[in-house]
């Protein structure tokens, strides 16, 4: 799976997620300050169901500056 790929899948949870309209931007400098209710709770939410709709699991002792760095984190342990 390239990268690009499971930015895609990860734009597309994050937007389901927190209910976003499909034409909300996301990009890799996205962080939670950009999206109303990305709070801790919703983080670890946010997280699982990445875990589960990508058949991977997340180090949840990582901190994410952004989105860009959770679709590091994911491809590498799906790539």
């Amino acid at each position: 799976m390239t990268r690009d790929e499971v930015a895609d899948q990860i734009h597309g949870i994050i937007r389901e997620t927190f209910d976003l309209d499909p034409d909300f931007p996301i990009d890799d400098d996205t962080t939670a300050m950009d999206i109303d209710g990305w709070d801790s709770l919703a983080h670890t939410t946010l997280l699982l169901m990445i875990e589960r709709q990508m058949s991977t699991k997340i180090d949840r002792d990582i901190e994410f500056d952004d989105v860009g760095a959770l679709i590091d984190n994911v491809h590498a342990s799906v790539g």
